[in-house]
């Protein structure tokens, strides 16, 4: 068995001599939310009710919701071989609360969605909001997709331009159905809206709303989402959806830019894409997000010494030895380090040689 960590997180492939190498990773357009701190970005790695995570100069650290902030999301190519399905999706122009009207919705129906509905989730402290300006030109916001269509298989198509028409709504609603193969622990979902203000015709906006999950099985769950406090009359450009599950994103069938890869086609990828993106640049080894299986973050939860291990790399950005210093650890955990995987590190442009220090107590939370 060997254990294989990408950007999504661990990834488990028994291979047996002269198996047929499976493709059974997912390399994707994702995102990765973050808290803003004026210059600074510091990401987030999970979500409760009532608070957030975030790493900030290698320390978590919590913060409660009504205290969070700015949010921000960069987009970038990531690894992953647990996956999620969203269906049924449904959008449509809404009221916030407390401002409802008789109206026509003008839903755009995209799927065989049930009439009867769970409520609206409106308790207090499941879900944060928050709102930036844009400039769709901007490589953070990936492309401009108006018109934008995404195929679920077998599902139909799903739009994601929100409700048309202006009138007097100032919110947008949102309701699908997700389902896993395998189970998501501690799940939530973040909806990103790019949009526009008709009192300001020349800018796009973004808006983020933040939910908190049950698990996530195989039985497919419904789920409503209400994006309040849009200005009225506001038209949406487009909206995306995020899955995470302590801060590693899970990829859905919304994912933009999914290709099947082996570990070995995915890792080389990454690298030479990121080679291509940091050309003439020196840059020290930087983890392929540092993920591990459940079993060995409970083992690093129970040491009783936080040793500093030093990974030694190789211009792969492979592991190829490790010194411990000031504690032991068990075979598991050192099994799991040595498969990490790293952007390697860069001499004008050049990957070479070098290493990575690390406390393994700081993996977890």
């Amino acid at each position: 068995m060997t254990v294989l960590v990408g950007l999504g997180g661990p990834c488990l492939v028994s291979r047996a001599e002269g198996a047929t190498l499976v493709k059974d990773y997912i390399l994707y357009t994702g995102g990765n939310l973050q808290v803003l701190d004026g210059d600074e970005k510091h990401p987030i790695v999970g979500v409760s009710p009532f608070t957030i995570t975030i790493r900030r100069k290698g320390r978590f650290e919590k913060i409660p919701l009504d205290k969070v902030g700015r949010l921000w999301i960069d987009r970038e190519m990531k690894l992953n071989r647990q996956s999620a399905a969203i269906s049924n999706l449904l959008s449509r122009k809404a009221y916030t609360p407390g401002h409802e009207e008789v109206a026509d919705w003008g839903s755009i129906r995209t799927g065989d969605l049930s009439s009867g509905q769970s409520p609206l989730d409106n308790v207090q402290g499941n879900f944060f909001e928050d709102s930036v300006t844009i400039q769709k030109d901007r490589a953070s916001i990936g492309r401009s997709r108006g018109a934008l269509t995404s195929s679920t298989g077998g599902s139909g198509l799903l739009d994601r331009r929100g409700g048309e028409g202006g009138g007097t709504f100032d919110a947008l609603e949102v309701t699908l159905e997700l389902a896993s193969r395998d189970s998501i622990i501690d799940p939530y979902l973040v909806l990103v809206t790019d949009f526009r203000d008709p009192a300001v015709p020349d800018q796009f906006f973004r808006k983020f709303r933040v939910r908190v999950l049950d698990g996530i099985s195989r039985e497919p769950v419904s789920i409503q989402l209400l994006q309040g406090g849009f200005p009225v009359g506001f038209e949406v450009d487009e909206f995306n959806i995020y899955l995470y599950s302590g801060g590693r994103e899970i990829p859905t069938t919304l994912s933009d830019k999914q290709v099947a890869l082996t570990a070995d086609e995915a890792f080389q990828y990454l690298i030479l894409e990121y080679l291509i993106g940091h050309k003439g640049e020196t840059l020290v080894p930087r983890p392929m997000w540092v993920g591990m299986p459940f079993e060995v973050k409970e083992q690093i939860r129970g040491l009783e010494t936080n040793p500093e291990v030093n990974l030694i790399l190789d211009a792969k950005g492979r592991v190829v030895d490790l010194t411990i210093r000031g504690g032991e650890l068990g075979p598991d955990i050192i099994a799991a380090f040595r498969a990490f995987r790293f952007y390697p590190a860069l001499e004008t442009g050049k990957s070479v040689e070098g290493s990575y220090a690390l406390k393994p107590k700081e993996l977890v939370r």
